[in-house]
C-alpha cells in the first residue's frame, strides 16, 4: 500500500499526521507560526474571525466532498478524545500546534491528495494575514463579520465552551482590540448561531 501524503477525509488528519513521517517536516518556531512551511499546492483558503465568530461552521458548510479542514480546535480534539472546544489547552495546546503545522507543511507537497484545503486560524492583525500570505499562497483570505456582542452571545450559548468561557470572553475581546483590515482579504457573515 503506498504512502498517503494527505488523508482521503478530514476525520483521518490526527491519525495521518501521528504516522506520516516522509513529509521532511520538522517542528519549529513558536508552534503558532512554523517557519518552514512551503506555499500550498492545492487551492487553499485561509478562514481567519474572532472566536465564536462561526469559522468552522463555515468551512464546513463549504467544502465539498475530498476537501480537508485544518483546524486546531478539531485536531485538539480528536488528541484529547473530546470536543472541539472541550480539550485543556495547557495539556493538549503543542501536541496539536504539531499535528495542525505538519498538515499545513504537507499542502506544499505536490503530491497532496486533497482537492482544496480549509485553513482556519484567528489572525486579527493585518500583519499575521500577511504572514500566512506570504508562507502559504492561499488563493483566498476570508475574514469573517461577526462583532463583538454576536461572538459572546454564541459563547454563552455553546454548552462546549463552559470550561474555557472566561478565557475566550479574554481572546474575543482581545480579537477585536487588535483586529487591523488589509487589502484584498474578502469577508463574509455567517447567517444565523455558530453552535
Amino acid at each position: 500500500m503506498p504512502d498517503r501524503l494527505m488523508p482521503s477525509r478530514s476525520d483521518e488528519l490526527s491519525d495521518w499526521g501521528r504516522t506520516n513521517r516522509r513529509s521532511g517536516w520538522r517542528p519549529g518556531g513558536d508552534g503558532a507560526h512554523p517557519p518552514n512551511l512551503k506555499p500550498s499546492c492545492v487551492p487553499l483558503v485561509l478562514v481567519a474571525g474572532a472566536p465564536c465568530s462561526g469559522k468552522s461552521l463555515f468551512c464546513q458548510e463549504n467544502k465539498a466532498d475530498g476537501d480537508l479542514v485544518i483546524d486546531l480546535d478539531a485536531i485538539a480534539g480528536r488528541l484529547a478524545d473530546t470536543t472541539p472546544h472541550g480539550w485543556d489547552k495547557r495539556q493538549w495546546l503543542q501536541s496539536a500546534l504539531e499535528e495542525r503545522n505538519r498538515a499545513l507543511f504537507q499542502l506544499g507537497d505536490a503530491t497532496c491528495l486533497v482537492s482544496r484545503a480549509w485553513f482556519i486560524v484567528s489572525a486579527p492583525t493585518a500583519a499575521e494575514r500577511s504572514w500566512w500570505q506570504e508562507k502559504l499562497r492561499p488563493e483566498r483570505i476570508i475574514v469573517l463579520e461577526a462583532d463583538r456582542d454576536t461572538c459572546l452571545r454564541r459563547l454563552f450559548a455553546d454548552p462546549e465552551r463552559k470550561l474555557w468561557r472566561p478565557q475566550t470572553v479574554v481572546a474575543i475581546e482581545e480579537w477585536f482590540r487588535r483586529f487591523s483590515a488589509r487589502p484584498g482579504d474578502a469577508s463574509s457573515f455567517l447567517d444565523g448561531p455558530a453552535v
